[in-house]
């Protein structure tokens, strides 16, 4: 069953799909937030591979712009299920 996804959540699937990720992964994550929704070990790991794409990806300008908006959509969606920040 689809699980219904707070406004957050369908930004940081919107984001998870734009941005260059393994493709399998990045699969795995759509998957997951569509039918589970979002958690704090996708989040981690979520904001763990955005900053590898940073470093990877030297000074892109919209890359690094991109996964910090990221970072601040999981950090209001920790803030909306009352989680802490980390």
């Amino acid at each position: 069953m689809a699980a219904k996804l707070s406004p957050e959540e369908k930004k940081i699937l919107a984001w998870v799909q734009k941005l260059p990720f393994d493709a399998e992964t990045q699969k795995g994550w759509v998957e997951t937030l569509e039918q589970s929704g979002m958690n704090e070990d996708m989040a981690k790991e979520i904001r763990t591979q955005a900053a590898a794409l940073v470093a990877a990806g030297g000074e892109q300008l919209n890359l690094a712009r991109s996964v910090t908006e990221l970072g601040s959509l999981i950090n209001r969606w920790r803030l909306s299920r009352n989680l802490p920040r980390r």
